[in-house]
């Protein structure tokens, strides 16, 4: 009977170790001081009025709010309420909580956040990291050796 539970913890420690390594930063959705999923009315007054709204029925993100340095996508959410889908910041004031922002050089944001998914080091472009949400990732764009914006993207 004892073996059981032995074989048992021996197979999932086994599974574990088996599964690829993929780089994960800190669980947070949270960017600049916005969460995603967070009701969009107390985030509406903690920013203000936006610069720009675009409304587009159809967007699988809903409604874009533009703010300086912020832009936001908010719709439908759980229980019929406005909620934050996606968000994008460029300006160095809006970080993710692990202190990585817009306009930091490429290998100050690199010794924070490690790998990105499909690379080795951080490079031009869009680099990707696994934020331990199903279905969500932090996206790094990254020009002239510096981060030229950040954003928290889920699978609608």
């Amino acid at each position: 009977m004892r073996t059981v539970p032995l074989a048992l913890g021996l197979v999932c420690a086994l599974s574990q170790a088996m599964e690829p390594s993929i780089p994960q930063i800190k669980k947070s959705t949270t960017l600049g001081g916005v969460t995603m999923w967070e009701l969009f009315e107390p985030v509406s007054a903690r920013l203000g009025k936006p610069r720009q709204v675009i409304k587009d029925e159809g967007a699988a993100f809903g409604t874009q709010y533009i703010y300086d340095g912020m832009t936001l996508w908010a719709g439908f959410g759980v229980e019929h309420k406005i909620t934050v889908h996606q968000i994008e910041v460029t300006n160095p004031r809006y970080c993710t909580p692990s202190g990585v922002c817009p306009g930091m050089k490429v290998l100050e944001a690199q010794r924070i956040l490690g790998k990105p998914i499909l690379s080795e080091v951080i490079e031009e472009g869009r680099n990707n990291y696994l934020i331990g949400v199903e279905a969500c990732w932090l996206e790094v764009d990254v020009r002239n050796g510096a981060i030229r914006q950040l954003a928290i993207r889920c699978q609608p």
